[in-house]
């Protein structure tokens, strides 16, 4: 466990390097650790500050391990180390490199844009069998686009994203499949991937299929299941896995 002053020591070695004095440090502490900054040097009133900006980094309470964060407020890069620090064991570390070359981050929200695609796509289709976990998801992950192989064709797009395919064009899915064996009610395409080509769909249970040309494919129980499936694949979405249904779910329980 690091105390203060050996977060103190530690922030003015990494913020004074190159530097022929050691730099005066400020520090901010929360629960996990401290976020350090090198203290302006003093203006006079009136005047501009001699530097705008600059390096924070954040000291680990528990390790020491320091990591670089940008130039916004401490109490937001404690906001946001504190949210992905509670996210660290969500993903694999293969499946978080790729989530985070995408634009993903711990607490992403683009729920604006999302209630704005909604509302423009609504008009013409009518009722949308959007459920709470289907809409949770595009909140999180809505825009992305996974290259999840060397194959640029096995991009999955991540509704809205700038090569969507229309939602007006895969609503029938949903439609199709509302009284299927394993969708508990009516599906909704959240995603659709590019090599087959297959849409993604989330029943209202958070379950994740692939409807693709050569079957029905069951993805995870959970978009994070499902996205670990979709981020390790190296095949085409018939490799993802077997179709299951509500009773082979309860028999294999």
């Amino acid at each position: 466990m690091i105390t203060r002053d050996q977060a103190h020591e530690l922030a003015q070695a990494w913020l004074s390097a190159a530097r022929p004095e050691p730099a005066d440090i400020s520090l901010y502490e929360f629960d996990l650790g401290w976020v350090a900054w090198r203290t302006p040097e003093p203006v006079a009133p009136g005047s501009p500050p001699a530097s705008t900006g600059g390096p924070q980094i954040v000291v680990d309470r528990e390790t020491g391990d320091i990591s670089r964060w940008p130039s916004i407020a401490p109490s937001a890069i404690a906001e946001q180390y504190t949210a992905a620090h509670a996210e660290a064991d969500r993903f694999p570390p293969d499946v978080h490199l790729i989530l985070t070359k995408a634009g993903w981050f711990p607490g992403r929200d683009v729920s604006e844009t999302i209630e704005a695609w909604l509302e423009q796509k609504a008009g013409p289709l009518g009722h949308f069998p959007l459920s709470d976990a289907a809409r949770a998801a595009l909140d999180e992950f809505g825009g992305l686009v996974l290259a999840t192989t060397i194959d640029p064709a096995h991009r999955t797009l991540f509704y809205p994203a700038a090569e969507q395919v229309a939602i007006s064009q895969t609503i029938g899915f949903a439609e199709e499949y509302e009284d299927e064996d394993g969708y508990a009610g009516p599906a909704f395409p959240i995603a659709f991937h590019e090599n087959g080509p297959a849409e993604i769909v989330m029943d209202p249970r958070g379950r994740v299929f692939s409807l693709h040309w050569s079957d029905d494919l069951f993805l995870g129980n959970s978009i994070d299941e499902a996205l670990i499936t979709m981020c390790r694949t190296t095949s085409p979405p018939s490799a993802w896995g077997a179709f299951t249904s509500p009773d082979q779910d309860e028999a294999s329980a």
